[in-house]
């Protein structure tokens, strides 16, 4: 197959991706300081214990981390995340209850959201296949 070939069989290929809406959703006040990202930080926190493990999970750097909770605790005016500094068997991290509630409105606000969307989408555009 020439390349030729190969760019009309790609964008057929492209073609075939059955068209949909894509959401990506943030909360802000002075900044956006929350999405799919700080959630997901939240979701591995809550699972490892950890926010070195989590970040690990992540695949980002423990600083960059660090700064998300950061900028969401200075945005939100509380903290999201309890911690005890490491010693001899390492530190530990858990959601305060407000962390917990905030991960739990969030996805929620999401899932809404995306079934609004769908319905939005399919009255727009058709059927979603």
């Amino acid at each position: 197959m020439n390349r030729e070939e190969q760019s009309v069989d790609r964008d057929a290929q492209e073609l075939d991706a059955a068209l949909h809406p894509a959401l990506k959703l943030r909360l802000a006040r002075k900044r956006i300081f929350f999405g799919p990202g700080p959630a997901e930080l939240l979701m591995q926190i809550k699972r490892t214990d950890s926010v070195r493990m989590a970040c690990e999970q992540m695949g980002i750097s423990y600083s960059k981390g660090w700064k998300m909770i950061n900028t969401m605790e200075e945005e939100l005016g509380y903290k999201v995340t309890k911690r005890q500094q490491g010693g001899r068997n390492g530190g530990s991290a858990c959601l305060t209850p407000e962390g917990e509630a905030l991960l739990a409105k969030y996805q929620e606000l999401e899932r809404r959201s995306r079934e609004a969307v769908d319905s939005i989408f399919e009255e727009l555009f058709g059927p979603l296949d």
